[in-house]
C-alpha cells in the first residue's frame, strides 16, 4: 500500500513539471556573435595593403596631370610669340588641343580604373572575411554571425540618429568576436578553440 502511494505521489510530480522547463532542458540552444564588419575591413592588413597599392597609384595619377598641366601652360605661354592664323601658331594650338584630350582621356581611364580596382579588392576582402568567420564559426560552435556597428552616433546629425534607430542589434554581452576574426585574418592561420578566452562568445548551456 505505501509503495501505491508513492509511485503515485512521485506521477504526481512529474506531471506538476513545467512544459516548458523540460523543453528548455531538451531543446538545443543557438550561439549567435556579432561583427563588426566595418572594423574588421580598417583592421586586415591585406585590405590595406591593396588600398596602398591604390592610392600610390593615384598620387602617381596626380603627379602626371600637375606634369601636363605645366607643359600645357609653357605651350600657351609661347602661342603668344606667334601671330594667330600663322603656321607655327595652328601647329602649336594643335599640340596643345591634343595634349588637353589625350590627357584628359587617359585621367578618365585611370580613374574609373582606380574605382574598379577597389571595388574588387572590397570584394576580395570580403570574401576572406566571410571565409574565415565561417570557419570560425564552425570551430566554436556559432549557428549565426550577425554585423554589428558599435560606433558612438552624433545627436546632431539626423542620418546617423537614423541608422542607430535602425540598428538589427540593440543590446549585447560578450557576444563581439571582431578581434578574433581580424588576429586569424591577419595571421592567415586556421581559427582555433577560443571558448575559454576572455570575452569569447558563451556556448548555450556554459558557464
Amino acid at each position: 500500500m505505501r509503495t501505491s502511494f508513492l509511485s503515485a505521489t512521485l506521477l504526481v510530480s512529474l506531471l506538476l513539471i513545467p512544459m516548458e522547463q523540460a523543453t528548455a532542458q531538451t531543446r538545443p540552444g543557438t550561439t549567435i556573435a556579432l561583427l563588426d564588419i566595418e572594423e574588421v575591413f580598417q583592421e586586415y592588413l591585406r585590405y590595406k595593403s591593396m588600398l596602398d597599392d591604390v592610392r600610390k597609384d593615384e598620387k602617381g595619377l596626380e603627379t602626371l596631370v600637375r606634369g601636363k598641366a605645366k607643359e600645357l601652360t609653357a605651350m600657351q605661354n609661347e602661342l603668344r610669340d606667334y601671330k594667330p592664323g600663322s603656321a607655327n601658331y595652328s601647329q602649336l594650338e594643335g599640340k596643345i588641343a591634343k595634349l588637353k584630350a589625350d590627357t584628359t582621356v587617359e585621367t578618365e581611364l585611370k580613374r574609373k580604373e582606380f574605382i574598379i580596382r577597389r571595388s574588387k579588392a572590397s570584394h576580395i576582402a570580403y570574401q576572406d572575411i566571410t571565409k574565415t568567420v565561417a570557419r570560425f564559426a564552425e570551430a566554436n560552435g556559432i549557428s549565426m554571425v550577425m554585423a554589428y556597428d558599435k560606433r558612438e552616433v552624433d545627436p546632431n546629425n539626423p542620418n546617423q540618429v537614423l541608422t542607430e534607430i535602425n540598428r538589427r542589434v540593440i543590446y549585447q554581452r560578450s557576444l563581439n568576436i571582431t578581434k578574433y576574426i581580424i588576429e586569424q585574418l591577419n595571421a592567415g592561420v586556421p581559427p582555433t578553440e577560443v571558448s575559454n578566452r576572455p570575452g569569447a562568445p558563451t556556448r548555450p548551456g556554459s558557464r
